[in-house]
């Protein structure tokens, strides 16, 4: 297959709940310590003396939930994960990734200098954006045509990889 043609995908969707794992587990990646360290010094604090210890164990059953909550409202009600959970195709070309929102009938256009990382799951392949949204596609490897199936998989994971060496 020629490397400027365009291989694209047949129409799929990702569901809410694996929508919002993923945008939790990039969250809590990123910031886990700003739940772990007030958690943590109550703890210590407990030796001293043990209201310290209920001190930390109110963080833990009343703040974690409320800032879970507002990551939450923060990332999964955006126009980003709304247009991630409508149909859609996407396109790989040697430019980048288009993806067409069958709903809306809008393009949305990725340059490879867009694309942070590219991770394979086996099932699909999760394709992270240069966003501070936590912006992010889920591929299912199903939808891949069979016949450039391998194609589709080498080239995305490249442009995923170039794009991880000019983060660097």
């Amino acid at each position: 297959m020629d490397a400027r043609q365009q291989i694209a995908t047949d129409v799929f969707r990702d569901t809410p709940g694996r929508y919002v794992r993923r945008v939790m587990t990039m969250w809590l990646g990123r910031w886990w310590w700003t739940m772990a360290v007030p958690v943590a010094v109550a703890a210590a604090l407990s030796a001293v003396n043990a209201v310290w210890l209920f001190v930390a164990l109110m963080i833990l059953c009343l703040l974690v939930p409320g800032i879970i909550a507002m990551v939450y409202y923060n990332y999964a009600l955006t126009p980003q994960a709304i247009s991630a959970l409508a149909d859609k195709t996407v396109a790989l070309s040697a430019r980048g990734i288009t993806v067409h929102i069958m709903d809306s009938g809008k393009e949305q256009f990725y340059a490879s200098t867009d694309i942070a990382s590219v991770e394979d799951t086996g099932k699909s392949l999760i394709v992270k954006f240069k966003t501070p949204r936590y912006n992010h596609i889920a591929i299912p490897v199903a939808v891949i045509p069979d016949d450039c199936r391998t194609e589709f998989i080498s080239r995305i994971m490249a442009l995923g990889s170039a794009g991880a060496e000019k983060v660097a």
